[in-house]
């Protein structure tokens, strides 16, 4: 099949197997997820991670999406440019900093994740050279130190502090 988008958002009745079932589309290159309730896991996640085509992937406010979706992703989701990762309280600096493996990611949402810090914030820009966006919460601004915000800067980086 030839589907390119797929909005799904606040579809709260979506469960892991309905996602897995979406890896029939070979061309997706969108997908959003946002908002579809806690019986979307790792599970669904992780398979969606190995879809080749994904261009951009909205995970928003998935529960129970923890660490191991960023590894797949970071891992298998080799044209993926977008990720949205908006309130996640599953997902760590640790599993952020994955993302420094990625080689094609540019722009990143990370609003509303509470355990990261402003030293994931620079080990992910200086590892990740292809990112050129960069959404993270207004809090950790005061955490950054004035030294780690110039560096991230330097790296042509744009940090939008929501």
């Amino acid at each position: 099949m030839t589907l390119k988008k797929l909005v799904l958002a606040e579809c709260d009745r979506i469960i892991d197997r309905g996602v897995l079932s979406l890896m029939q589309f070979c061309c997706l290159e969108e997908l959003d997820l946002a908002e579809c309730g806690p019986a979307v896991t790792d599970v669904a996640s992780e398979a969606i991670a190995s879809n080749k085509s994904l261009k951009k992937l909205n995970l928003s406010r998935l529960v129970n999406v923890s660490d191991a979706t960023i590894v797949a992703i970071a891992e298998s989701c080799k044209n993926l440019d977008a990720l949205i990762l908006t309130g996640y309280e599953f997902v760590t600096g640790e599993g952020v900093r994955i993302l420094t493996k990625h080689r094609s990611l540019k722009e990143l949402i990370l609003t509303s994740c509470e355990k990261l810090s402003g030293y994931d914030l620079e080990e992910l820009v200086l590892g990740c050279q292809t990112l050129e966006y960069i959404v993270v919460d207004r809090r950790l601004r005061m955490w950054v130190p004035m030294e780690v915000h110039d560096i991230i800067m330097r790296e042509h980086c744009w940090i939008d502090w929501k």
